[in-house]
């Protein structure tokens, strides 16, 4: 008959001659239902034994803040020790350059994403100036500085005399408002949502700051001729995710 566990008793032990290793003494005590006790070293106080987390091994958060308002400083490296990029030399108009080249630009090819910008309205964009005359078109040309053919213009320039107010093209967030040190002198940028961008280039004052709304049709500069530039004017370029692209086929 096989008995309960509870009905199990104990073995005696038989004495055996010679040293008994630890672990035979233990595997028995076991067996036999002995129950074991183990005296911390006296050399530790319990109380000095502590289960909580090391505080000083716990990476600390750290609380960033930003001021919306704040303009950009184009004259600082976004990640100090950075290799930085120096101003093109022989560009005008705001041709613009990134720290590894050139930006690409792809005139009307929407991002390999599919995720092209929605028009903003069933007309397109607002005109950035009241009297809209075009004196240099979105493509390649000659530098009207250098006479160096095959430069890159990567917008549209618009005739206004120095001081005309600069209207936003259409409703969006200012994303840059400040000094561009490759050729757009004081430049606004205004993200429009769904990829959509328009740039402001050539500027004499900047009315807006960055994290600021502006509406359509908000005034938000005036023409100027700061940066690589011939003369008063408005250098107007427009992004498709970050793709410039023909603005005058969005008018």
């Amino acid at each position: 008959m096989t008995r309960s566990a509870t009905n199990r008793r104990a073995s005696p032990v038989a004495p055996v001659a010679g040293a008994i290793s630890a672990a035979s003494v233990l595997s028995g005590a076991l067996l036999a239902g002995i129950p074991l006790t183990a005296a911390a070293p006296s050399s530790v106080e319990p109380s000095a034994v502590s289960t909580a987390p090391d505080s000083a091994q716990q990476p600390r958060a750290h609380r960033v803040e930003a001021d919306p308002k704040a303009r950009v400083d184009f004259s600082r490296d976004a990640v100090p020790g950075a290799a930085s990029t120096e101003p093109a030399t022989g560009s005008v108009n705001s041709s613009h350059f990134l720290a590894d080249g050139p930006i690409e630009t792809t005139p009307g090819d929407d991002a390999e994403d599919g995720s092209a910008a929605e028009p903003v309205e069933q007309s397109g964009l607002g005109a950035p100036l009241a009297q809209m005359t075009t004196v240099s078109t979105f493509g390649y040309r000659t530098n009207p500085l250098t006479g160096v053919p095959g430069e890159m213009h990567t917008g549209i320039d618009l005739t206004g005399s120095c001081s005309t107010p600069v209207m936003a093209a259409a409703s969006g967030v200012i994303t840059e408002a400040g000094w561009s040190p490759y050729g757009g002198g004081n430049r606004i940028v205004i993200d429009h949502g769904n990829g959509l961008k328009t740039t402001y280039n050539h500027l004499a004052t900047i009315a807006v700051s960055v994290g600021q709304t502006a509406a359509r049709g908000d005034v938000v500069g005036g023409v100027g001729t700061t940066g690589n530039s011939t003369g008063c004017h408005l250098h107007f370029e427009v992004m498709i995710n970050d793709a410039l692209v023909d603005p005058s086929t969005w008018f």
